[in-house]
């Protein structure tokens, strides 16, 4: 067979896509003739599109070394190189190419493709401008046109880019997905959905399209359905994104095992995602595993040893053990390698916090906002700092920001209904929802009171286990679960931000007692168990709600009250539902504490017990505003650094005028509580008698 027809044969099988068949029949060829320039040039072409690049870049060199003049063969092996990440070169033989034919329109896209990879964008946009000036047909150089603006954030120059391609052709699926990306980042969620589902009308095999719907749903809070659509992008493609976006989606679930397999299948796809092992770390924190977690992060810094997030995390770690010098020397070694983290100044402001020293927290919050003043997390623990220290114009409005830390679980609910400010101009009927703890519910509830006096007909959307307190409370109120389907409404507010519209002051504080009020048959029903104990008769509270951030601090042992339950002559009293009630079943057989816990059905039986009560101690729960609320005489055990609205420096509450607070004098220290509540106590105990 002579070598025309030889080739011929081989090129037809190219030309009709056998290109194993093309291949061999080129090397055959390549055998007999090893300078044949048509068949070096289409062994070079097929060994590039099967990404043999190393083959391909030997037989492409040997084709320019007999045609030195082709732009082609320069551009060709320039993709080789490229496929290689061996970019450098490749731009080299990518400018070749052009400075043979300045016409090649494929080599200045191509150009354009390695800077994009090396993150040069701005060298990048200019050749694909340069590709589209030459082909303005050529719908890729307008696609990667469009991709390259996303990554400088400029969406609207990326979305008039997809839009360009798909005016000369719009059967492309990707690039639908491309537009509704842009969409997506530039906050126009809706009509991004709707580019994602044409994308899958086009390609149902589109797996990014599927992953970006699951983001979509995400960014909603709908989380089982974003679930339901990372799993059908999983099926069509496995890759590092929708592995991290199940991570992300089981970590908002609180299902933080699932979440941590998920995470560590997308670092089996790329092991260098720094931010996905960080979080993978976190979670392992998150489970109380703390030694484990600094193992991980240990092994990170090893990595990555530059990354200040990285000894930020770390110093998060030893910030919860307790160990604040060791979080101090992370923090500051984050700061030391980029002092312009303003997360790392926002946590060293905890940090501050912890040790009580305010001043100095203050200043880093402040540093941190300067840095970044879209930082929510820094405008919240800044709000946190205000209220805590009297602030309270400045801080109610930072605490708004609340709705949008990642740590604030609360649901923001989106009612159609304007948000209430504070007249009745848009309209007289308003929801009032709950939000947060049920001991932040109890203390708010006080605000129902003055906007019905704003002549306001008032619906209250809280808990189920607050109910029937409420129901009773307040009579003109309409109150309903959150399980039940709202009545019609005109205006809306969230229980916290009354202080902010109705603009409380320290001294404007609503604190007429009692606003919360019990049936007086339920009253009587406890007086029959309680009625034959003519002891003083103390109730008791220990431990908060375990998934409280700051529960290890506020919280602790029933064996820290064991010095005040050895007091005689005084019944002691369990309020304990929950966690922490297991420990009654552990006091020394000595010590007698009447616990009728098992029959609380719900707050109402609480508040019944309280009332027939003389005192309530307790440390920071809702057993201790309940207290207040009534209006009954509550001493509240407080950690070195309190709540915010337990402020500084005092012993009684503008919010509860019958509360004392007993304050640690030290971190973790709840013996100087203990023993100055045991010396209040015998000295009441010495009047009475």
């Amino acid at each position: 067979m002579n070598l025309d027809k030889a080739f011929q044969i081989a090129y037809n099988f190219y030309k009709n896509g056998e290109i194993q068949k093309a291949e061999y029949g080129f090397r055959k060829l390549l055998e007999k003739k090893p300078n044949h320039a048509e068949s070096l040039r289409f062994l070079g072409i097929i060994l590039l599109q099967t990404k043999k690049y190393e083959s391909a870049i030997d037989v492409i060199q040997k084709d320019i070394k007999l045609n030195p003049k082709n732009a082609d063969s320069y551009n060709n092996l320039g993709l080789s190189f490229f496929g290689l990440k061996q970019y450098d070169k490749a731009i080299e033989l990518f400018n070749k190419a052009i400075k043979l034919d300045p016409s090649h329109f494929h080599a200045y896209y191509n150009l354009g493709n390695s800077f994009k990879s090396l993150n040069k964008f701005d060298d990048a946009i200019e050749c694909y401008k340069k590709s589209l000036s030459i082909n303005p047909q050529f719908i890729e150089a307008h696609n990667n046109l469009g991709d390259v603006y996303q990554e400088k954030e400029l969406f609207d120059e990326a979305i008039q880019s997809y839009k360009n391609a798909l005016n000369i052709n719009s059967n492309f699926g990707n690039i639908y997905n491309n537009l509704g990306l842009a969409l997506f980042k530039k906050g126009l969620y809706d009509e991004a959905l709707g580019y994602f589902k044409k994308a899958l009308e086009l390609n149902p095999q589109l797996a990014d399209a599927y992953n970006n719907i699951g983001n979509y749903f995400f960014n909603k809070n709908e989380i089982d359905q974003a679930i339901n659509y990372y799993l059908k992008a999983l099926k069509l493609e496995q890759n590092f994104a929708t592995y991290n976006n199940l991570g992300n989606a089981f970590k908002e679930k609180g299902l933080l095992e699932e979440a941590i397999k998920f995470y560590e299948k997308a670092l089996n796809f790329n092991q260098n995602a720094v931010n996905t092992a960080i979080d993978l770390g976190n979670l392992i924190r998150k489970k109380g595993k703390l030694d484990e977690a600094i193992c991980f992060f240990q092994n990170l810094i090893d990595k990555n040893p530059q990354n200040p997030v990285v000894y930020i995390n770390m110093a998060v770690i030893f910030q919860e053990k307790g160990l604040l010098d060791e979080a101090f020397k992370y923090y500051n070694k984050a700061l030391e390698i980029n002092p312009n983290v303003a997360e790392g100044y926002n946590n060293l402001a905890l940090a501050f916090i912890e040790k009580g020293l305010y001043e100095e927290a203050l200043s880093n919050l402040e540093k941190s906002l300067q840095l970044k003043p879209s930082l929510a997390s820094a405008h919240f623990n800044l709000a946190m700092l205000l209220l805590l220290k009297n602030n309270f114009s400045k801080g109610w409005e930072e605490y708004e920001w609340r709705w949008k830390t990642s740590d604030f679980k609360s649901i923001k609910f989106n009612y159609s209904q304007p948000l209430w400010d504070g007249s009745d101009k848009n309209g007289r009927i308003i929801l009032l929802h709950a939000e947060q703890g049920l001991g932040d519910t109890i203390h708010f509830m006080r605000y129902i009171k003055l906007v019905i006096e704003k002549n306001m007909e008032v619906i209250f959307r809280c808990p189920k286990e607050l109910i029937s307190l409420a129901k009773y409370s307040f009579p003109e109120v309409k109150i309903i679960p959150f399980e039940e389907s709202l009545p019609d409404f005109e205006v809306h507010c969230p229980l916290m931000s009354l202080p902010l519209i109705l603009k409380t002051t320290i001294d404007s504080i609503p604190a007429q007692i009692p606003y919360i009020s019990v049936d007086s048959s339920l009253i009587n029903f406890w007086t029959e168990k309680i009625k034959d104990n003519s002891n003083l008769k103390i109730g008791i509270a220990w431990s908060g709600n375990p998934k409280y951030k700051r529960d290890k601090q506020r919280s602790c042992s029933l064996k820290n009250f064991l010095e005040i339950l050895k007091i005689k002559p005084i019944s002691f009293y369990s309020l304990q539902k929950g966690s922490g009630s297991e420990q009654v079943k552990e006091l020394p057989e000595e010590i007698n504490l009447i616990d009728f816990t098992e029959e609380i059905k719900d707050f109402s039986d609480t508040a019944a017990i309280i009332q027939n009560l003389d005192l309530i101690i307790s440390v920071d729960t809702a057993v201790a505003h309940l207290a207040g609320a009534m209006g009954k005489p509550v001493w509240t055990m407080l950690p070195f650094v309190p709540d915010w609205r337990w402020m500084l420096d005092r012993e009684d509450s503008p919010w509860y005028p019958t509360m004392r607070l007993f304050r640690q004098q030290s971190i973790d220290n709840w013996n100087s509580v203990i023993i100055r509540i045991k010396k209040e106590l015998e000295a009441i105990l010495f009047k009475s008698f």
